[in-house]
């Protein structure tokens, strides 16, 4: 799978409106953290969730992915929309605790780790268009540094 998803990428403007003296700051606003992504798991996750199953779900992620995991990078790197997207596959439109208790540990990882190669716009693994581009990844990470709000 080979595809870009950009919305407003500073690449892809015209060079006019890129011109020293018309913007003069770069904010790089990044996804949120896999450790903001568990506090704030019902607004990924909208309906008739009690607060009692949120806790029993984030409790469970957590465990399965604390927060100096590999795949925290990974799961750090999900949009809030591709997140959405990710606990719709696990929920199915069912309950998400009732689908997180079906499913184990082990399951759970993989989909995160197939969630990260073939879904995400800013996984690792990203091919690049031709020699001479940078993957988004590469340039998200640009983008951080280069960032005057840290």
């Amino acid at each position: 799978m080979s595809w870009h998803l950009r919305t407003n990428h500073q690449r892809d403007f015209d060079d006019a409106i890129k011109r020293p003296g018309r913007f003069d700051l770069l904010v790089h606003m990044r996804p949120p953290t896999w450790a903001d992504k568990l506090k704030l798991l019902k607004k990924f996750w909208p309906g008739s969730q009690t607060d009692e199953d949120m806790a029993a779900v984030r409790e469970r992620l957590s465990d399965w992915v604390p927060l100096d995991h590999e795949l925290a990078s990974v799961l750090d790197r999900f949009t809030f929309d591709e997140f959405k997207s990710f606990l719709e596959s696990i929920g199915k439109g069912q309950a998400l605790k009732t689908e997180v208790e079906k499913m184990d540990e082990e399951q759970f990882h993989q989909k995160v780790d197939k969630w990260g190669k073939d879904y995400l716009a800013l996984h690792s693994g990203m091919e690049q268009q031709a020699d001479a581009e940078l993957s988004l990844l590469q340039e998200f990470q640009l983008d951080e540094e280069a960032s005057s709000v840290q």
